[in-house]
């Protein structure tokens, strides 16, 4: 059982957005399905690129396209994404400003610079573990996710405490 309340208060910096970016995609269902059937359409695309028996000349143009698809969307993903988030961060002060989670028995209380918000444990969908980063999954009308990277944690807010507060409050980590 914890002892309440507990609080962990960081600011966050320009990576914690694209990696809460990352690890929100790469545990999405419909981005892993999509990611797979672009793979496994650009492997047929060079098949058919590669193999000159393969097919007439459609099938060599549909083959091309899909590889240049295939291309912008990994260059997308990997190179504009972080670099939109990065000139965002820089631009928006408000992506700047320290965050506090304060997790009392009843709800946790969320506070961004002067602005906060209380959300009831009822409102936590789950929480995705990136390794060294936790997105928090959060439905309150709309989606909201709230991301606590590991350098957060302190003698009195340590991973495992929350981890066994996730666990003590029925939350799923996925």
């Amino acid at each position: 059982m914890a002892n309440y309340p507990l609080s962990v208060t960081y600011t966050p910096e320009a990576k914690d957005y694209v990696r809460a970016s990352r690890a929100l995609a790469k545990k999405t269902t419909s981005f892993i399905i999509m990611a797979a059937l672009l793979i496994l359409a650009m492997l047929g695309a060079l098949v058919v690129l590669l193999v000159p028996s393969l097919g007439d000349q459609n099938w060599k143009n549909i083959a091309l396209i899909l590889l240049v698809v295939g291309i912008f969307y990994i260059v997308y993903y990997f190179a504009v994404i972080p670099w939109q988030l990065t000139r965002a961060y820089k631009k928006n002060e408000h992506l700047k400003v320290e965050r506090t989670f304060i997790f009392t028995n009843e709800n946790i209380q969320v506070k961004v610079g002067e602005d906060g918000t209380v959300l009831n444990w009822d409102q936590f969908q789950r929480v995705m573990d990136a390794k060294d980063f936790y997105l928090m999954v959060f439905k309150d009308g709309q989606k909201l996710y709230f991301f606590i990277p590991e350098r957060a944690f302190n003698e009195e807010m340590t991973e495992e405490t929350f981890i066994d507060l996730l666990y003590e409050k029925s939350i799923q980590i996925i």
